[in-house]
């Protein structure tokens, strides 16, 4: 691992094991997470004051804090994340000023992987996420569907992985990725999912990601794949 900053002037890690960087260097790590995930997440998805979230991978954490820090209610993450020793070194990482009050969050979660006050629960799952999402129960409103690309993490884009999704998700809930990938997308369409591209990427002159949900999003125009 070797630490990259990004065009936001935001620090994200470079993997060896899967040659990429954790978020997208020219587009920036904060931008990326708050317009391609957290944005589109909580503005279409109907939830109420307790949010149930699946994020695919943890990674630095970035997206599980900055839906902390968006959703204003009780927010339950789950997280599976298969380096573990990623989730050791998080203390040290050089993180973005928003989510340094998170400090104590974030070391409690490298020694134990778990981490629980009166608003908020995190729990992340070291292993392989494809082996991990068949475990899950019950259905989460938000899954943020970001691993590695599918040329460097192909099974956590398979048709088998996007059927375990479209099961979790809730029905009035929202799956979003920063992937316009036309594979990608057809093979979320083939589990089930209405596709959207939405402007929140577009408008922040980013390239526009993915929204992926059980019933049709009355506000956006459905995707033809």
């Amino acid at each position: 691992m070797r630490l990259i900053k990004t065009v936001d002037n935001v620090f994200t890690l470079f993997s060896d094991r899967f040659n990429e960087s954790y978020h997208s260097v020219g587009e920036g790590a904060m931008r990326e997470t708050i317009e391609k995930h957290i944005r589109p997440a909580f503005t279409y998805a109907q939830i109420g004051d307790h949010a149930r979230v699946l994020d695919v991978c943890f990674g630095l954490g970035y997206n599980a804090l900055a839906a902390i820090d968006f959703f204003g209610g009780k927010i339950e993450i789950v997280s599976p994340e298969i380096d573990k020793e990623l989730i050791a070194y998080l203390p040290r990482h050089l993180y973005p000023i928003e989510f340094e009050k998170y400090r104590s969050a974030i070391a409690k979660i490298a020694s134990d992987f778990y981490y629980k006050d009166n608003r908020l629960s995190i729990e992340v799952k070291i292993g392989d996420a494809a082996d991990i999402i068949q475990e899950l129960e019950g259905e989460f409103d938000v899954i943020f569907q970001d691993p590695f690309s599918i040329r460097n993490n192909g099974e956590l884009w398979s048709e088998q992985f996007f059927a375990a999704l479209y099961r979790l998700l809730r029905s009035t809930g929202v799956l979003t990725t920063y992937s316009a990938s036309h594979l990608a997308r057809a093979r979320m369409k083939k589990a089930g999912f209405f596709l959207y591209a939405h402007s929140f990427a577009k408008e922040s002159g980013l390239r526009r990601g993915t929204i992926a949900s059980k019933i049709e999003i009355e506000e956006l125009k459905c995707l033809r794949v």
